[in-house]
């Protein structure tokens, strides 16, 4: 148990590095210190909006700290909550304006001066308290604004708004969602929305709720989706001897890859990464899959562990029993930590999409979905063009137009249909590549792809 005196805090991160100590705070439990200040006086409230009441009073001590300022609130009913202090003030302060107050309600309030070693006796004294009670609230927020949305992860996105505006202030956030909707609980503007349904496309509003349930105007309407390309990464440091070790809620970096790499790594040992995404199966079958690493690594195949070659250790392979794999998308992850010295990750699998051979998995079939939309069922909603065109080898200037935010991935592909280039970038309406040194001149396609979203075209480079 905890006695009275001076405190002070530091606070560590997952990797357990503690910053710097903080100021000493002087605590006295159960209200045991002696009434050794004045008490302040002409203790005043007044309601200044349906959820904010202004208070002031007079300091009568040379040496105090701050003030303690009390309150409890009266319900419909006349129940009262407990007493809570909503601020310790600093020394000398004369006023606190009391904010995110419930409107049409009734506040009591009480005072008193405290310092290091004692404190006054509360203002008002006795049984009595200033009370005074919030106006109501009849007035709508206004509508949120610039809604947008973008892809979080598997089947997340992340949506952001501007706030709302209201005479009081707004207590939640309400996200309408194709037929449904969610109650965010808090009036944070940015919400990441989870286990949606994957390859699927969303319509997304938004409607502010303030203290006394007034509701705003809907948002402007967002877009987005949960078709895939690539794999998620999280990526950490730290020293472990499993991966059950791995907080692996956390991660220090993030970021998309087109395949299972640690080329993102920002250190040379002693690092973690989580892969996240979907294997699209094109040919129902029997499948078998092989992981290869050094140090440890697992592979989970939609949400059950397929492969385990954790702990540290060399390099190991460890190949998985045979599975049936239907046609389509199978939630892949791989989890892998290394502790020192060599570095390697490989994930492989044999089947009908191999021809029965084993290969490593090629990022074309690290997708959602192997679905091409044509030219007329995306010509609203995505298109691109390139200029100058001709263009030059060093500097290819592409305009995008696209309803989602998702990563892009770019390639130049000769007339015989080799890949010549490939790369993913954030996406972006304007952006420039630079064509490698050993692509001549010549007609060549650039394909532009963004989710299931696929179109090309020809270009000259001169």
């Amino acid at each position: 148990q905890l006695g009275s005196g001076a405190y002070s805090l530091r606070v560590a991160g997952y990797d357990l590095c503690q910053s710097s100590e903080s100021t000493l705070q002087y605590i006295i439990f159960d209200d045991k210190a002696p009434v050794n200040l004045p008490s302040p006086f002409n203790f005043k409230a007044e309601a200044i909006s349906p959820s904010e009441i202004f208070l002031t009073w007079s300091d009568t001590s040379q040496n105090e700290n701050g003030f303690e300022i009390w309150r409890k609130r009266k319900d419909a009913k006349g129940t009262f909550s407990a007493w809570e202090m909503p601020v310790l003030t600093k020394a000398n302060v004369t006023s606190f304006n009391d904010k995110a107050l419930s409107p049409a309600s009734v506040y009591h309030y009480k005072i008193r001066s405290v310092n290091n070693s004692g404190r006054s006796n509360y203002t008002p004294g006795g049984q009595q308290d200033v009370i005074v009670t919030t106006p109501p609230d009849t007035e709508s927020p206004s509508a949120p604004g610039e809604l947008k949305a973008t892809q979080a992860g598997v089947n997340a996105i992340r949506l952001s708004w501007k706030p709302s505006v209201d005479n009081s202030f707004i207590r939640e956030y309400i996200i309408f969602y194709n037929n449904d909707s969610l109650h965010t609980g808090e009036s944070d503007t940015t919400f990441i929305l989870k286990k949606l349904i994957t390859n699927t496309d969303y319509s997304f509003t938004v409607r502010a709720v303030d203290q006394a349930e007034n509701v705003s105007p809907s948002s402007n309407l967002a877009q987005g989706n949960t078709y895939l390309r690539g794999l998620y990464y999280e990526h950490s440091t730290g020293a472990w001897d499993n991966i059950d070790m791995i907080d692996w809620s956390v991660a220090e970096f993030s970021g998309m890859v087109k395949n299972f790499t640690l080329s993102p790594k920002t250190q040379q040992d002693f690092f973690n990464f989580l892969f996240d995404g979907f294997l699209h199966i094109e040919k129902q079958g029997v499948y078998q899959f092989r992981l290869t690493s050094d140090d440890g690594s697992i592979l989970n195949l939609n949400d059950s562990l397929l492969i385990q070659n954790d702990g540290i250790h060399n390099i190991n392979t460890v190949t998985s029993p045979v599975h049936i794999l239907e046609a389509g998308p199978q939630r892949i992850t791989v989890k892998y930590f290394d502790y020192a010295l060599a570095d390697t990750l490989a994930v492989e699998y044999k089947g009908p999409d191999s021809d029965g051979e084993w290969m490593s998995i090629p990022p074309e079939a690290l997708a959602s979905t192997m679905i091409t939309a044509t030219e007329n069922e995306v010509a609203n909603e995505f298109d691109f063009s390139v200029y100058p065109n001709p263009t030059s080898q060093n500097r290819i200037n592409i305009e995008l137009q696209s309803i989602s935010r998702d990563p892009i991935q770019i390639m130049i592909i000769d007339p015989a249909g080799k890949t010549l280039f490939e790369n993913i970038i954030d996406y972006n309406t304007h952006f420039a590549i630079s064509a490698p040194a050993y692509i001549e001149t010549g007609m060549y396609i650039i394909s532009v792809r963004q989710g299931f979203r696929l179109l090309k075209r020809k270009i000259i480079i001169q």
